[in-house]
C-alpha cells in the first residue's frame, strides 16, 4: 500500500530508510522511546523531507510530520508524536510544510482532495503533558473520533480548524489510546519486514 505513494513521490522512495515500522517513525531519540510498538508499514516522512531539502538544497529545511499512512481505502494519514511539549505553531508548521510536500508531488491533487482523503493523527504522552491531563477526556473507538470534531481534547482544539479544510478527519489521541484504537485497527497481518 505505501509503495503506491512512494513511486508517486518520485526518486526520493529509492532510498533506504523511506519505509518504516511505525515504532520507528515513533521513536524520540531524546529520550530514547518509542511511542507505540507497531511493526505497520509507513513512510517516514521526517526522512522524506530529510531528502528533499537536500534535493532543493534549501538552508532552512522545513518541518514534517513523523509518518505517512495510506490504509486499504486509500485514505492517507499524517502522524505526529509528541513525547514532550505540544507547540501549538510547531504543529501548524509541521501540517502546513506536510500538505505542501503531498501536493508538491502529486501525492495529492489539491486541498479540495486533501480534505478529501488526508487525516491527521496527534499522538501525544499524557504522562508528559501533564498540564492539561485532567481535562483531556478518554476516547472511544476510532469510528467516534473520526466521525466527530467537537470532541478533541481541548488542549488541542486548536487543530480543529483543519477538518474539511486541509483534512477529512483530525484527532488529538495520548499513545495508549493511539494503540488501542488506530493500532489495532489497521495493524493487522504485519510481520515487520518492509518490501
Amino acid at each position: 500500500m505505501n509503495n503506491q505513494i512512494l513511486k508517486q513521490m518520485g526518486c526520493l522512495w529509492e532510498h533506504e530508510g523511506i519505509l518504516c515500522s511505525l515504532k520507528e517513525a515513533s521513536y524520540d531519540s531524546e529520550n530514547d522511546i518509542h511511542m507505540t510498538d507497531s511493526l505497520m508499514h509507513v513512510v517516514n516522512f521526517d526522512q522524506v523531507k530529510t531528502l528533499r531539502s537536500s534535493e532543493l538544497r534549501i538552508s532552512q529545511p522545513p518541518t514534517s510530520a513523523d509518518a505517512l499512512y495510506r490504509d486499504g481505502n486509500g485514505l492517507l494519514y499524517l502522524i505526529e508524536f509528541k513525547n514532550g511539549c505540544v507547540h501549538k505553531a510547531d504543529i501548524f508548521n509541521k501540517i502546513y510544510d506536510s500538505i505542501v510536500f503531498l501536493l508538491d508531488r502529486k501525492v495529492l491533487i489539491d486541498l479540495a482532495d486533501c480534505a478529501k482523503r488526508l487525516a491527521f493523527i496527534l499522538v501525544y504522552n499524557s504522562e508528559k503533558y501533564h498540564t492539561e491531563q485532567d481535562k483531556i477526556p478518554s476516547w472511544g473507538v476510532i469510528s467516534n473520533y473520526f466521525s466527530s470534531l467537537g470532541h478533541l481534547p481541548p488542549v488541542f482544539d486548536y487543530i480543529a480548524r483543519f477538518k474539511g479544510y486541509c483534512f477529512n478527519s483530525v484527532c488529538a489521541l495520548n499513545s495508549s489510546e493511539f494503540n488501542v484504537n488506530f493500532v489495532k485497527e489497521h495493524d493487522k497481518g504485519y510481520s515487520g519486514q518492509i518490501h
